[in-house]
């Protein structure tokens, strides 16, 4: 690997899962990580020495001597671990995540109709930007809470780190038998096609303990739940900025970034902020008007998106809009967003801007979408302006804090912690101003949907809404 490699032993707690969720969670606050991470399970390796940690006459929880034994799940034996080809391998395969070496071969968990591979051991390898995405500090920090010290808290954590490496279909790498897999399903194809042996099931009776705690689990994490908070109430844009801690532009890129790549990919579903969905979360007003305007204009889809970041609602949305047959959507961003997006994420559909006016040199776009962007821009209503006096076919805003007075209310957003750190100001919306805004400019409002989320700041009432609005001269039916 011709580069320092760092060692590290585990803090003994929450039996041996403890040093995995401190490791994790480190792992977020370095500037410089690893690349790649290996953990392996050493200590039945020394059977005989002054130094070993299971002689003769060591029992384990259930009682079982164990002392002088090879545990199964250490390395298999003849196996070299080579970390020059190991990097190698992840260099040659971009889609393989893991690499392990087991004499347990690839344990399989089921639960509720679902299956997936766990660590029966220790020795395995896995990106780090992989472990950030299946593993985000609230995750984490609701493990932790979890913790009661038992050996049935230890198998939860063991069956559920598995489940979130395989929940993203990234690809399993056996140095054993060279094979390549991203589901259960696959592995036990490989298993039939050349007769061999490479899984083991994990026993039944480990089934309630770990739905016991996943039940836990759940409720835990509703409580811990985090929103973004407002304070203040501030005379200007810059006296909110100063109150501001601000936030490290180049690490929210990266993590937005890692995110986006494993949704083009295929290896996440969706993401938000950076932090990887089970699912996606489907914008079902978005999609009916972007196929209404696709519609009304001969199959033809032309998107602005202002303060898009790298496409989340482009990638949400995509898989309703195949049929388009003229089909673009334009992102207009930060030149740091730009360029990431243009050198990774860019293709025929999809392009990236930084201002509008080096948009419309290429595009003539029927629809605007503002995504929770008005709330951060300084001049929000000027902006608001320069793309009302477009007068393209529809106007999208949602995700964006309105209040129902008739001035707006400047304040500091704080962002919840499991995201990423960051603090800025964040403009609450006088709703009056709005409507009288897109009113004057030739719009009529056709559809207001409910806010994906409320928020009451002291003295005020605000709450995240969503608005359709169409140009008069259209024929809308209500």
């Amino acid at each position: 690997m011709d580069q320092q490699i760092h060692i590290l032993r585990r803090e003994d707690w929450g039996r041996d899962q403890g040093a995995r969720i401190d490791y994790f969670a480190l792992l977020h606050s370095l500037k410089l990580k690893p690349k790649y991470i290996w953990q392996f399970q050493d200590h039945y390796l020394d059977l005989a020495s002054d130094a070993s940690w299971w002689p003769i006459g060591t029992y384990n929880i259930d009682g079982q001597h164990v002392g002088g034994q090879v545990k199964s799940d250490t390395i298999p034996d003849g196996t070299i671990i080579d970390l020059n080809e190991c990097e190698r391998i992840y260099e040659l395969y971009p889609q393989v995540c893991m690499l392990y070496a087991d004499r347990y071969k690839r344990g399989i968990f089921a639960s509720q109709d679902r299956e997936w591979f766990y660590t029966a051991g220790t020795n395995f390898s896995v990106r780090t930007d992989y472990v950030l995405r299946a593993f985000p500090q609230k995750t984490l920090d609701v493990y932790r809470s979890l913790c009661d010290e038992t050996y049935d808290w230890g198998l939860f954590l063991e069956f559920d780190i598995g489940r979130r490496l395989t929940k993203c279909q990234a690809e399993w790498y056996d140095l054993v038998s060279k094979f390549r897999f991203d589901t259960p399903k696959q592995l036990r194809q490989l298993e039939e096609e050349h007769k061999a042996s490479l899984s083991s099931f994990a026993e039944q009776e480990y089934v309630p303990i770990y739905e016991a705690f996943a039940t836990k689990y759940a409720q835990l994490q509703d409580e811990m739940t985090e929103q973004a908070e407002f304070s203040g109430d501030y005379a200007s844009w810059a006296e909110a900025a100063s109150e501001s801690t601000g936030y490290y532009a180049n690490e929210i890129l990266e993590k937005i970034l890692s995110a986006t790549l494993a949704v083009k990919t295929g290896k996440a579903v969706a993401q938000r902020d950076g932090v990887l969905l089970e699912k996606i979360p489907y914008n079902f007003p978005l999609i009916a008007m972007l196929l209404r305007a696709a519609l009304e204009d001969g199959n033809r889809l032309d998107v602005l998106d202002f303060g898009g970041s790298l496409g989340r609602s482009y990638f949400d949305s995509r898989g309703f809009l195949q049929g388009v047959a003229a089909f673009n959507w334009s992102i207009i961003e930060q030149p740091h967003f730009v360029a990431a997006g243009r050198a990774n994420l860019a293709c025929s559909h999809l392009h990236f801007y930084e201002t509008i006016e080096e948009c419309l040199q290429e595009r003539s776009p029927n629809v605007v979408i503002l995504s929770g962007v008005l709330q951060y821009l300084p001049d929000t209503w000027g902006t608001l302006q320069a793309l009302l006096d477009l007068h393209s076919r529809y106007l999208f805003v949602d995700r964006t804090q309105f209040l129902n007075s008739e001035s707006d209310r400047l304040t500091v957003q704080h962002v919840p912690a499991w995201i990423y750190e960051a603090s800025m100001p964040a403009r609450l919306l006088s709703e009056t101003k709005f409507l009288r805004s897109v009113e004057d400019s030739g719009y009529q409002v056709i559809a207001e949907f409910p806010p994906i989320d409320d928020y009451n700041p002291p003295g005020a009432d605000a709450l995240y809404k969503g608005f359709i609005c169409a140009t008069t001269g259209l024929r809308v039916l209500l």
